[in-house]
């Protein structure tokens, strides 16, 4: 899921910062398939999201949501696989967490990281 999320973010990442067209009707044509806007609330979720990554989701703060069960699964593969790539897309994943720009996504992820330090801390001096 974070591959995918990561592809359909090199996009939107590239539409945000430069607004090219290209990758402006690429999004709109994903987003038409994913998504019903005129269903709930006048237009929402709409086909765009100005200034901040949502990746899959339906507004920026459900992409943290997601990104709580998925960045656990990366720091596990990088802990006890050890490769390269998970760090990649580990990086590239938190780097998308701030570029939503919203309070959730970035709250749960310092929570994680919190957690992350504690337990690790507990299991290295719990001897």
């Amino acid at each position: 899921m974070a591959v995918l999320m990561g592809i359909y973010s090199l996009f939107e990442i590239w539409w945000i910062w430069t607004g090219n067209s290209y990758c402006e009707q690429i999004l709109i044509t994903i987003n038409r398939n994913l998504y019903t806007p005129e269903f709930a609330h006048g237009w929402w979720p709409p086909l765009l999201w100005k200034g901040q990554v949502r990746s899959f989701a339906p507004e920026p703060s459900f992409f943290g949501i997601y990104a709580a069960f998925i960045i656990p699964f990366l720091w596990y593969r990088i802990f006890y696989e050890n490769r390269k790539l998970e760090f990649v897309l580990l990086i590239y994943f938190v780097f998308m967490v701030f570029m939503t720009k919203a309070r959730t996504a970035t709250v749960i992820y310092f929570g994680e990281v919190a957690c992350l330090i504690l337990i690790s801390l507990w299991l290295r001096y719990d001897n």
